[in-house]
């Protein structure tokens, strides 16, 4: 049986035949999930999570644990919003997939046919890179990008995050080596913006959330009063300390959609195919969305890449982030 486990303060997501963790369900399967979410959780001091299990035919688990807002006691619930982090990839990935099928792109297309500004370099000569190696990881833009990422929460913050690594140095040829680097999303949501003459934001509400009935996810920006969001922590001594974390608006398609468990729990499910209530046009591109490129070697933890997920060799190939 297939299960997919969803752990939002960071959120977790296996398919396929998953570990010890499920092997016996009809067996208090369901307890020995929340105490291993409720040590793990405890083990790392952190204030609040929701977990959701879905198996193929049924909700095994969905359950809030701890609290989104400590001073106040507020617990957490299916309608506390957390950021995804860079589970927001697989739904940037599913959006210029949906762009490909609709003959708006190419996925071999060099990325300055869509953002003719841009450039990479590679031992001094500049180099084309492809949507396709955005979506892999192999353009060769290196992982430590993730710290030139402007704090920026004005409206042109993505553009203005994508123009600060121009001609930047690659660590390898692009499409020769798989290297994850944040940023590679970042400028898939520009092409977005220039291929659709959408905002990102507003393209991927329209055109991805609404039509999946992902109607909690969201934006920072589009936050309204009212809105049961989780506080930001940082790791304490003995106790998480409260945090005002920067804005950093124009790392959103790679690592800053906010959600709840309501929809996480639908998402998994839309992962598993198990819900029929959505265009059939995208029941295709999820399928699409799990392929992973086998081009270039696996990374260190066994995984190939695929569109915003990772895709285990061993076992049953399962699918995570």
């Amino acid at each position: 049986m297939k299960y997919a486990i969803a752990l939002i303060l960071s959120f977790l997501v296996t398919f396929g035949n998953t570990p010890s963790l499920f092997a016996d369900h009809d067996s208090g399967q369901t307890e020995s999930i929340l105490e291993y979410a409720k040590e793990n959780l405890q083990k790392n001091n952190i204030p609040g999570a929701y977990v959701a299990v879905i198996s193929e035919d049924q909700n095994v688990l969905a359950v809030g644990y701890g609290y989104d807002d400590l001073s106040k006691e507020s617990k957490v619930n299916e309608n506390t919003l957390f950021e995804l982090g860079s589970n927001s990839k697989a739904f940037t990935a599913l959006a210029i997939l949906k762009l490909e099928q609709e003959g708006r792109l190419n996925l071999d297309a060099k990325v300055s046919q869509y953002i003719p500004w841009f450039y990479a370099l590679y031992e001094g000569k500049r180099e084309s890179l492809t949507i396709d190696q955005l979506l892999h990881h192999t353009t060769g833009i290196p992982f430590n990008t993730i710290d030139q990422i402007p704090v920026d929460n004005s409206p042109d913050a993505l553009e203005r995050t994508v123009r600060h690594i121009v001609g930047i140095n690659l660590d390898h040829r692009p499409g020769e080596k798989f290297e994850y680097s944040t940023i590679n999303y970042d400028i898939l949501g520009l092409i977005i913006e220039k291929v659709s003459g959408t905002p990102y934001e507003s393209y991927m509400k329209d055109h991805i959330f609404q039509p999946l009935g992902l109607h909690n996810t969201q934006y920072y920006s589009h936050l309204q009063n009212g809105m049961q969001v989780a506080k930001s922590y940082k790791r304490g001594f003995f106790h998480p300390i409260e945090y005002t974390s920067p804005k950093y608006r124009g790392n959103t398609p790679a690592g800053y959609i906010i959600s709840n468990g309501h929809d996480m729990g639908r998402w998994l499910k839309i992962q598993l195919g198990l819900v029929g209530d959505i265009p059939q046009i995208f029941k295709e591109l999820i399928k699409k969305s799990h392929e992973a490129d086998r081009t270039v070697g696996p990374a260190l933890n066994g995984s190939s890449y695929a569109f915003g997920w990772n895709v285990y060799q061993a076992g049953q190939g399962e699918i995570a982030h």
